[in-house]
């Protein structure tokens, strides 16, 4: 109770000195944190906006960039949450989350997922950007069910999905 009472100042101290990337870490490393998942988005979309509302775009960029660093971190704690920052502060470019979760083929999966599972089946036959971006995301989730041999969830994700690529797969 005393360690949770010495981290709640401590992100207090550190949120009202401006050193927000050692508060996010601070929450990030307290895994006991009562409501944490919903504490660290709630304060990276707070900072955010507060940093965006300053005007200061470079330091906004900065923020952003830290944020990225531990996207990995972040997705371990929910997927829903980084969809949801990534269609809110990184103008729904889910390739560079897809990129930065290279390293862990689980999260990407599960990131790729959610991401799918948004988009309503719409008529995808018309050529345009967010056509070629959801075959590039069909065909990644082919591809990682495979690596991740879990064969048993394609044909089912196949006949899910009428657009899939599959001569591409």
């Amino acid at each position: 109770c005393a360690n949770t009472s010495f981290v709640q100042v401590e992100i207090f101290l550190l949120n009202l000195t401006g050193e927000y990337i050692q508060c996010l870490d601070t929450y990030l490393k307290n895994e006991k944190m009562e409501n944490r998942v919903e504490s660290i988005f709630s304060f990276i979309d707070k900072v955010l906006k507060q940093i965006r509302d300053s005007k200061d775009t470079k330091k906004l960029s900065s923020f952003k960039e830290e944020v990225l660093q531990r996207i990995v971190q972040l997705s371990q704690l929910s997927i829903p949450e980084v969809v949801n920052l990534c269609h809110q502060w990184y103008d729904s470019d889910n390739m560079l989350i897809i990129d930065k979760l290279q390293d862990n083929l689980e999260l990407q999966l599960q990131y790729i997922e959610a991401i799918l599972d948004s988009y309503k089946e719409e008529d995808f036959s018309e050529k345009n950007k967010e056509t070629e971006i959801y075959l590039s995301l069909l065909t990644k989730h082919i591809d990682l069910l495979c690596k991740l041999e879990k064969i048993e969830e394609i044909l089912p994700n196949l006949k899910k999905r009428p657009s899939y690529p599959v001569e591409t797969c």
